[in-house]
């Protein structure tokens, strides 16, 4: 059941090339510097680099989905979050 649900069709090419424990390492590890950066006294740095990673792994997921052949409803569920992150990455830019 596994092999159905990480596979070329639903991802695309470009994100099956890499481990799905990848793609989970870097998911963790982008929220958990975004929440370090929001801890009191949030620091507009550590924010900078969590949601520019967030974002950066969105892309990639957006355009494995929409370009690559996978599933055009995950590309545009990931483009909504991508949306949320570049707000958070405006502001921390700002509040440098």
């Amino acid at each position: 059941a596994f092999d159905t649900v990480y596979s070329v069709p639903v991802w695309g090419e470009v994100l099956y090339a890499f481990p799905l424990e990848f793609w989970g390492a870097v998911t963790a590890g982008a929220s958990l510097i975004c929440v370090i950066g929001l801890i009191r006294p949030p620091n507009p740095l550590i924010l900078f680099a969590g949601s520019f990673l967030h974002m950066s792994q969105f892309c990639v997921v957006a355009v494995s989905t929409l370009i690559y052949g996978g599933d055009v409803s995950i590309g545009i569920w990931v483009l909504t979050f991508l949306a949320f992150h570049a707000r958070l990455y405006f502001e921390a830019v700002r509040s440098l």
